[in-house]
Parts: C-alpha cells; sequence; structure tokens
C-alpha cells in the first residue's frame, strides 16, 4: 500500500519534474545557440556606445581644460602688467614728484619757520615773559640745587 502511494502520488511528480527540467535545460540551450550572436552583438554594440560616449566627454573636458589654461596665461600676464604698471607709477610718485611735493613742503615750513620766528620774537621782548621768564626758571633751578646742598652738608653733621 505504502509503495503504491509512493508509486502515484510522489514517483510521478518527480518523473514529471524530471521531464519538465530537461526540457528546460533543451530549450535554455537552444535558446544560446540561436541567440549568442545577438547577445554577443549587443554587447560589442554597447562597448562601442560607450567608447563613443566617453570620446565626447573627454573632448568636452579637454576643450575646458584648454580654456582654463588660456584663462590662467591670460590672467598672469594682465596680473604682471598691472603689477608692473603699479610699480612704474609708485617710481614716478617716488622720484619724480618729490621735488614738486618737496618744493611745496619747503614752501609750507618757510611760512611755519616765518611764524614761529615772529612769536619767539614778540614772546622774548614781552616784560614780564620771555627772556625775564627763563631768567627767573634759571634762577629757581639754581636756587633748588643751592638749597638742597645745603640741607645735606647740614645733615651730614
Amino acid at each position: 500500500r505504502r509503495q503504491r502511494f509512493l508509486r502515484t502520488f510522489v514517483y510521478r511528480k518527480l518523473i514529471a519534474w524530471a521531464w519538465w527540467a530537461r526540457g528546460v535545460a533543451k530549450r535554455k540551450n537552444l535558446f544560446r545557440l540561436t541567440f549568442w550572436p545577438l547577445r554577443t552583438w549587443r554587447i560589442e554594440a554597447r562597448r562601442c556606445y560607450n567608447a563613443r560616449e566617453k570620446a565626447k566627454f573627454l573632448k568636452i573636458i579637454w576643450l575646458k581644460l584648454t580654456k582654463k589654461r588660456h584663462h590662467n596665461a591670460w590672467k598672469k600676464w594682465v596680473q604682471k602688467r598691472v603689477r608692473d604698471r603699479a610699480k612704474a607709477d609708485r617710481h614716478y610718485r617716488e622720484y619724480y614728484l618729490t621735488e614738486q611735493e618737496g618744493a611745496k613742503c619747503f614752501s609750507c615750513w618757510l611760512s611755519f619757520a616765518r611764524q614761529r620766528r615772529l612769536l619767539r620774537r614778540r614772546w622774548y621782548q614781552r616784560p614780564k615773559g620771555g627772556e625775564a621768564l627763563r631768567k627767573r626758571c634759571i634762577r629757581g633751578r639754581k636756587l633748588r640745587a643751592l638749597i638742597v646742598w645745603k640741607y645735606y652738608q647740614f645733615l651730614a653733621k
């Protein structure tokens, strides 16, 4: 009874599955052999397409890189030119305009010196200022020094 059950319900399914698996393997093999050239052609076409797109991309990158290099070279050239021009202007200001500025400064100093000389002369001519005040200050310094010396001698005894 058990044998019959196995033969009827189990073995039949195993045999059917084996036939089905063999059929699948045959169909798979047939498909592989039939369509292998198409698969190879598809892979090769994809590789060519990728190579073409990569070449386009690299061409764009190369053009951008070349433009950037030229732009940087141009920028360096312009910066050098600007630096040189600034240096020339600085040199001009330092060496050629100093004469004019020196004359201008000298004239300003001359007017200032004249005014100071006049002010000093007026100050020294005043009766309570100038020379009299200077003499009083000098006398005060001398007296202070003498008083300190006298006190020192007094303490030394």
